[in-house]
């Protein structure tokens, strides 16, 4: 049938042309359409500049535009941005996921292919892994943590450097004398641990990484060291691999985890780009001085704080350098110690540097004598003596303790040592709450009266306001509840890990003020009072820590052994009235 019509189609166009005609036109149209194809192949590496708005655009011409338009457009990816809720973190994170594809996917993919799905399935498993960390985090009770966990692991951390950093001074001490004494270097030598395929030596001191492991896996019951972690970079890594896959574990979707490819590609990315570099950047002094420098710049310095690190110091030139600004200082007011009405400052002052210049004097002699401090940079002295002979110390009242920095901090340590420091961190933090308390609803009670004085000028306007503090009002009577509730559960309910052993009646009085009462700052009065008794009473906390070793270091510290003979930095000058004076003034000045 078809080919019936073709040629009734040629035979009509023979007969109406002529043979000649049909013969030349069909000549002319395959010219064209020859000479047209070939036209788009010569000018498809020719490229076209157009301006349009200002900018400049580069147009392919001839028979690749042709394909291109031919192909059918291709759709970006739509990436959801939308991460912890937050659009500051959100676009900070979106900032950070960029540049860690850019220079750790696209540096070697690029070179491999065009295609921008797996870059693409990175960054969507990348986001649902911080969409899945930010909703956990928001789970977290972090008050129990940031109040007694992280304050434990940090205070262990540093009492094992001091212990640490006491030995090796000791070992230092001990083996210069033993040179002076001329004894032979092979008896008593200090032996360290050896790494395997190190030649051992015993006239090689223990260095301050060996007798701080050796510490922690005494204070870890000889259960546990991490050692073999922070002292060789491959175990590290190996450890940060192995946290990193039981996070894409808890955190990536299933089909992102079963996925291999994807599972280890994303744990080298957080391995080599964020957890390695965090690691190496937080294990740099040189970065750790300039975050202590940044925090303490709006601090100011005590005086308390400038004494302690005189007695801590072991740098002589730091001493020499510190006594002559001291003299230069004392010069300048003797030259004014003429009278007058700044007489007594003067004085005061006077007494004040005499007293520093005494202090310094006695650090340099120290030093040069080769004296050794303690763990707390205290001299180091045989604090037992003075429990064993029975005499009667100086007895600082609970308060004093409490509010001192320097005695919370033995206080602390030793209630930890008998395993109650719960009892105390419990008062503290309701010494905390109840401030915070006390604040938060004396703000409340400001903004009503505010409130109430504006309606009697502007009655509407003050409506108006007074109904725009009302959820205000409730989410900060809100959140004093769950901060209350929170430390009840941590010390008080009946699944806490803590649980303080006092009077059931007034916990379950407690409780039924937080879940029943407007929130306020009375709420632990009765329980805050039943655990300071107990503090107070019972034998093994505030008695047990006055018949303590910490106690007498303590009382050193403050200044308070010389009439027993034990000087800490400075001679014993001075007369007891004296020195009773000082005592009243140290515990007038803290309980200030």
């Amino acid at each position: 049938m078809l080919f019936g019509w073709i040629g009734l189609i040629i035979f009509l166009c023979i007969s109406s042309f002529g043979f000649i005609t049909c013969i030349t036109s069909l000549n002319v149209v395959l010219i064209f359409l020859i000479g047209g194809l070939i036209l788009l192949y010569a000018k498809q590496e020719e490229k076209q500049t157009v301006s349009h708005g200002g900018k400049e655009k580069v147009l392919q011409i001839g028979l690749a535009q042709l394909v291109n338009l031919m192909h059918p457009l291709e759709s970006s990816p739509r990436i959801d941005k939308r991460l912890t809720g937050s659009q500051v973190i959100d676009d900070q994170l979106e900032d950070i996921l960029t540049y860690v594809i850019r220079d750790y996917v696209y540096s070697w993919y690029e070179e491999l292919t065009a295609d921008e799905e797996l870059p693409h399935e990175v960054r969507v498993a990348a986001q649902k892994t911080i969409i899945s960390f930010a909703s956990r985090m928001k789970e977290i009770d972090w008050i129990p943590y940031l109040t007694t966990k992280l304050v434990d692991d940090a205070a262990s951390h540093l009492r094992l450097f001091r212990q640490a950093r006491t030995k090796i001074k000791q070992y230092k001490h001990t083996s210069i004398s033993n040179e002076n004494k001329h004894e032979p270097s092979g008896e008593g030598g200090y032996h360290r641990r050896v790494p395997s395929g190190s030649k051992f030596d015993v006239k090689t001191l223990p260095d301050l990484e060996t007798l701080f492991f050796d510490l922690e896996f005494t204070m870890e019951e000889n259960q546990l060291c991490r050692d073999h972690i922070c002292l060789d970079s491959k175990n590290e890594k190996v450890f940060l691999q192995e946290i990193s896959q039981i996070i894409l574990f808890l955190l990536t979707p299933e089909e992102d985890f079963h996925c291999s490819s994807v599972r280890f590609f994303i744990r080298e990315l957080l391995v080599n780009s964020i957890f390695l570099p965090l690691v190496n950047l937080f294990s740099d002094p040189d970065y750790i001085n300039q975050i202590i420098i940044w925090l303490c710049k709006d601090i100011q310095i005590t005086s308390e704080v400038f004494i302690s690190t005189l007695r801590s110091t072991d740098n002589l030139e730091e001493l020499y350098a510190t006594r002559d600004i001291l003299n230069k200082e004392f010069s300048i007011l003797i030259s004014k110690d003429s009278g007058g009405d700044d007489d007594a400052w003067v004085k005061q002052q006077l007494s004040s540097l005499t007293y520093l210049r005494h202090l310094i004097e006695s650090c340099i002699t120290r030093l040069q004598e080769g004296g050794v401090n303690d763990s707390t940079d205290l001299p180091l002295v045989d604090y037992s003596h003075i429990l064993n002979t029975g005499v009667e110390l100086f007895s600082l009242p609970l308060d004093v303790i409490l509010k001192n920095n320097i005695a919370l901090s033995y206080f602390i340590d030793y209630m930890t040592s008998i395993s109650a420091q719960s009892y105390l961190f419990f008062f503290l933090n309701v010494e905390g709450w109840k401030a915070s308390a006390e604040q938060q609803l004396s703000d409340l009670a400001l903004q009503k009266l505010k409130a109430s004085d504006d309606s009697i000028e502007k009655a509407m306007d003050a409506t108006k306001l007074i109904d725009d503090q009302i959820p205000c009002e409730e989410q900060t009577l809100d959140r004093m509840r769950e901060a209350a509730y929170s430390i009840f559960d941590q010390y008080l309910s009946e699944k806490a890990s803590m649980r303080l052993r006092i009077e059931e009646s007034l916990v379950t009085k407690l409780l039924l003020k937080i879940r029943t009462e407007v929130p306020s700052e009375t709420w632990f009065d009765d329980v805050r009072s039943a655990v300071y008794n107990k503090l107070q009473t019972e034998d093994k906390f505030l008695n047990g820590f006055r018949n303590s070793i910490g106690y007498v270091k303590l009382l050193s510290e403050l200044e308070l052994l010389k009439e027993y003979g034990c000087k800490s930095d400075d001679e014993d000058t001075g007369s007891t009235d004296e020195k009773e004076e000082m005592c009243r003034q140290l515990l007038a000045s803290v309980l200030q």
